[in-house]
């Protein structure tokens, strides 16, 4: 931690140094410049078959956070779902769908997933990052079979030839402190390297509510970010990036501390993370042809106590692809072949030898331009299980443009996925309830559809976007926690029946000439199993959303103002019999404000802010029976008549105060 502070130190003065040569500078030149501004495309939609929505860094500049999970909030249609109220883990949805069903790529490799869904969507240093990709609905052949909700790849910076510096430092009244750099330079006249870095630390105890317990995980947090891109003779792409994590956090009674973990009279929930990761890809030396080798490998390291429940795990994943593109007339072919290979232990009763999988698999897709105006995209992919033979995944996708401005597309396809439940769902060590498995877990299925028209034109006052969406997803054998049949067991199974998830997506971004900027989005959706004739709502799905924001630039005192807000409706909660708080949370609405200013040729922006403007946070009893964690008075006929146990697992809204941030970014050369 002390080298993280000097680092800070350093780059503080740096930042410091380079403005005031900077200053310097300006006042030597001339005067007679002219001035010349352009309104930058926060969000961009793609001209693929699939809905692809591409983000700036401009986008999430508006409401600043100090972590990927947090940063995709004002995103329509997906939500961060924190699922532990003492070590605030989550994960992200794509139009209600769990956190699984959504495959994180970084330069399109698939990096995060198992343990990592939990808890490997933190620490991606921001200053890295071009762009994000968001695919919604049912990813293409050349993505595995378990992306029905969508992709979310994280696009890295080019290593460049010029030296360049960005960065970003902030810190809160709430006790949070984060800071993202990273330098793109040159090696030697063959090799350049862009590396970053993300540190966060928040030692801050705070208890809004006064039931005893810590509102928010202490945490600390430290990344490091490594690419490097070569120059070959025959002008051919290779590439090479690693990344590792560290991180400690810590929730559960205000006098809890790390030394007391796995303690049996203090409760707390400790979890020490240690990540991994490598991605690449070479471009094979044939000159005529495109053939590109592809792979990525993580290791995850668990060390955690839940209470004094102690859970170890390791997962390692190596995963290796060669695709083949090849356009013929009207056609573009893609061609491949993946080898995924996974090894995950833990100490739990479930995995009683090390789980050990292998999984190849071939794809095709060709993307067949069947007009100047229809596209029609025809994939599939065969992957192999040891366990359940050969899984067929077919792909399907139709796009129209009716206009230049104006377009329609569709996407079909099926969906196989293998659920490890100690890997995936947070909930089966957080809290007092005991986790059942009523059988041998079947795998899921799912038939997945996705419908998207978009458009934008000019008006009198502005530039208009337009995005709307209809998804329909269908699962058998879906694998789910039960919390309602028994308050103190998480049972998991498969559904003799059948779960729906489907709803629609609208979404307006505006553009004005008066430099005013605006983005309004909504979703409603239903989420449901149905069992034996009784039809359930799946817990922690809204059924609606909202969000906006809106900005303005004063062009005299050249100060930009931001609002973004998010607006969730009620979710289903697990609760206990005879439970005296209500099965559905309130709706609820997150307000965020922000002025920003840039410096010096816009190098150095500073900027200042209020998140949750309203003072937002829940009133319910969040944790049940906070005073008896380990469930030691609990057959208490006078006190305890309903047998309530302690349960954290309620939980739909950040138990976070109105904060104030501030904080500078820089970026030059």
């Amino acid at each position: 931690m002390v080298k993280f502070y000097i680092f800070c130190f350093c780059l503080l003065l740096i930042s410091k140094n380079y403005a005031q040569d900077t200053l310097k500078n300006e006042s030597r030149k001339t005067i007679g410049t002219i001035e010349i501004r352009q309104q930058k495309n926060q969000m961009i939609k793609s001209d693929k078959i699939e809905s692809l929505e591409i983000y700036t860094n401009d986008f999430f500049s508006k409401n600043p956070s100090p972590s990927l999970f947090e940063s995709l909030q004002n995103i329509n249609g997906i939500r961060p779902q924190i699922q532990c109220n003492i070590c605030n883990t989550g994960d992200i949805r794509i139009n209600g769908m769990d956190g699984p069903y959504t495959t994180i790529l970084i330069d399109g490799m698939p990096i995060v997933s198992g343990l990592g869904t939990v808890y490997g969507l933190y620490g991606i240093p921001m200053g890295i990052i071009q762009k994000m990709e968001i695919s919604k609905g049912p990813a293409p052949a050349l993505y595995a079979s378990e992306a029905m909700a969508g992709t979310i790849n994280i696009i890295t910076k080019m290593p460049k030839n010029q030296t360049e510096w960005v960065g970003d430092i902030s810190g809160n009244s709430y006790g949070e402190m984060n800071i993202d750099a990273a330098s793109s330079f040159m090696i030697n006249k063959k090799i350049n390297a862009l590396i970053g870095i993300n540190g966060f630390l928040f030692n801050s105890k705070h208890d809004v509510n006064n039931d005893g317990f810590m509102d928010r995980a202490l945490t600390d947090r430290f990344s490091l970010f490594n690419k490097f891109n070569f120059q070959r003779n025959d002008e051919k792409s290779t590439q090479f990036a690693y990344r590792v994590l560290y991180e400690k956090r810590s929730g559960g009674a205000m006098n809890f501390d790390d030394d007391l973990r796995g303690s049996d009279s203090i409760y707390g929930e400790s979890i020490h993370t240690k990540r991994a990761e490598i991605i690449g890809n070479y471009d094979l030396p044939f000159k005529k042809e495109d053939f590109k080798l592809q792979y990525s490998a993580n290791l995850h390291h668990q060390n955690s106590f839940y209470g004094n429940n102690e859970y170890l795990a390791t997962q390692a994943i190596g995963f290796l692809q060669l695709i083949y593109n090849k356009k013929i007339k009207q056609h573009q072919f893609l061609f491949g072949t993946s080898h995924r290979y996974t090894i995950y232990d833990d100490n739990s009763d479930a995995t009683l030898q090390v789980f050990k999988s292998y999984l190849p698999g071939i794809f095709a897709q060709d993307a067949w331009s069947l007009s100047t105006k229809t596209s029609l995209l025809l994939g599939g992919r065969l992957d192999y299980n040891a366990s359940h033979g050969i899984i067929y995944s077919p792909r399907l996708g139709i796009k129209h443009e009716f206009h230049p401005n104006h377009a329609i597309r569709f996407n079909a396809g099926q969906g196989f996925r293998v659920v490890n439940v100690f890997s995936e769902e947070h909930g089966a060590f957080s809290g007092g309830r005991t986790v059942i498995l009523e059988e041998a877990l079947k795998p899921e299925q799912s038939i997945n559809l996705y419908g998207n028209y978009n458009q934008h034109f000019n008006t009198f006052f502005g530039f208009i976007k337009a995005d709307h969406s209809v998804f329909y997803n269908y699962f058998s054998n879906r694998i789910f926690p039960d919390y309602f049949s028994n308050s103190e067991q998480i049972i998991f199974r498969n559904l003799k029946d059948f779960a729906v998830n489907y709803g629609i997506s609208s979404s307006l971004d505006f553009n004005f000439k008066n430099r005013m900027t605006a983005q309004i989005g909504g979703t409603y959706l239903q989420s449901y199993w149905l069992e034996d004739g009784v039809k359930n709502q799946l817990a922690y799905t809204p059924n609606w959303t909202f969000n906006y924001s809106i900005g303005y630039e004063i062009p005299k005192i050249d100060i930009k103002i931001d609002i973004t807000s998010n607006i969730v409706g009620p979710m289903r909660l697990p609760v206990f019999e005879n439970d005296y708080r209500n099965e559905f949370s309130p709706w609820y609405q997150i307000i965020n404000l922000q002025f920003s200013k840039k410096w010096f040729s816009e190098k150095i922006e500073s900027y200042v802010g209020i998140k949750n403007l309203l003072d937002f946070t829940p009133k319910e009893d969040i944790i049940m029976r906070p005073f008896d964690p380990f469930d030691k008075n609990v057959d208490d006929p006078i006190n305890n008549p309903n047998n309530f146990t302690f349960d954290p697992s309620y939980n739909y809204a950040p138990m976070q105060f109105r904060t104030f941030y501030l904080g500078v970014r820089f970026h030059f050369h």
